[in-house]
């Protein structure tokens, strides 16, 4: 193969360059123009975001100043409000329950094997007893036991729980501290 060396070695390096000058600028050339090619492809859609949000938010302050909206936010603040009330009514009702049924467990351990409980109502302020005993002196220590809770402050036991001698029907009312 033949080779013929036209140019200088300072020559060769020049072209070399300037080829790669020429590529480069080509380069250069094309991504600017795919840059204003999506540029202006995009831009429309850009103003047109900007003016949908600038629409939504004007839409926004009138909805806002509306009867209607105003209505809206005082029930929702009214709706807040009731929750906030059925959460607090809802923990005192709980404590209440617990309460309750800490007495009635209490009530139920005092009374003696020997009676045989009819009723027990139990209620915020007190509770109310009934029952047969076999014997009057079951009906004295029942309402001893009764009385001798820390949380009843007064046992109201009539009379008439204490004038048979046998099978005696009692009734006796609590009232709570």
């Amino acid at each position: 193969m033949l080779k013929v060396n036209v140019l200088s070695p300072a020559d060769k390096l020049i072209f070399r360059y300037e080829r790669a000058r020429i590529l480069v600028q080509r380069f250069s050339i094309r991504v600017i123009f795919i840059v204003l090619f999506f540029a202006a492809a995009l831009l429309p859609s850009y103003f047109q975001t900007v003016f949908e949000q600038q629409e939504f938010s004007r839409q926004q302050e009138n909805l806002a100043k509306s009867p209607e909206q105003l209505r809206v936010s005082e029930i929702e603040r009214e709706v807040d409000s009731a929750n906030k009330l059925i959460s607090q009514l809802k923990g005192l009702f709980e404590a209440e329950r617990q309460t309750t049924g800490t007495r009635f467990l209490a009530l139920s351990k005092v009374l003696p094997a020997r009676i045989r409980l009819q009723s027990l109502r139990i209620s915020a302020e007190g509770a109310s007893v009934a029952g047969v005993a076999e014997t009057r002196e079951d009906v004295v220590s029942v309402a001893s036991a009764l009385q001798n809770l820390d949380f009843v402050a007064s046992v109201n036991s009539p009379i008439s729980n204490i004038v048979r001698e046998k099978n005696n029907q009692f009734r006796m009312d609590l009232k709570f501290k």
